[in-house]
């Protein structure tokens, strides 16, 4: 075999059509499984760990597992759709929600927002038993 001989080879083309294809399912694949939902966030501030704050400052609020919620310390209950009365708050004191062991995350986000837009100080305590909470 001459050296011409192995020069003279032309490359393989690439076919256009199989490229195009690829291009096509992978952008169609990409199209259809991505999600355009705007992710919203939920603002609360988190407790910060200091010596001197008493618990006696927090309004303790019990979240049930039905959605219900109980202010422990003037024992009101408020039921699961009614509407909160920002009067039943002290002002100026932060509100703890400290929710039963068995209550869903979509819950305590939809208590969360019901209570930040009273303009309330809103955070998420530790998650207690049932028993406790009742």
């Amino acid at each position: 075999m001459s050296m011409a001989s192995l020069y003279s080879r032309r490359r393989p083309r690439i076919g256009m059509t199989a490229l195009i294809d690829v291009v096509f399912i992978l952008l169609m694949f990409f199209m259809l499984t991505s999600s355009f939902n705007q992710w919203k966030a939920v603002d609360f501030r988190s407790p910060v760990a200091v010596e001197n704050q008493s618990a006696d400052a927090a309004q303790l609020v019990v979240l049930g597992v039905d959605g219900t919620l109980r202010l422990v310390a003037s024992g009101v209950d408020i039921a699961a759709g009614a509407p909160v009365n920002a009067g039943l708050f002290e002002s100026g004191q932060p509100v703890v929600i400290l929710p039963e062991a068995k209550v869903s995350v979509q819950k305590i986000i939809t208590q969360l927002e019901r209570l930040k837009a009273l303009g309330l100080s809103v955070t998420l305590g530790n998650v207690i038993a049932a028993e406790t909470g009742r």
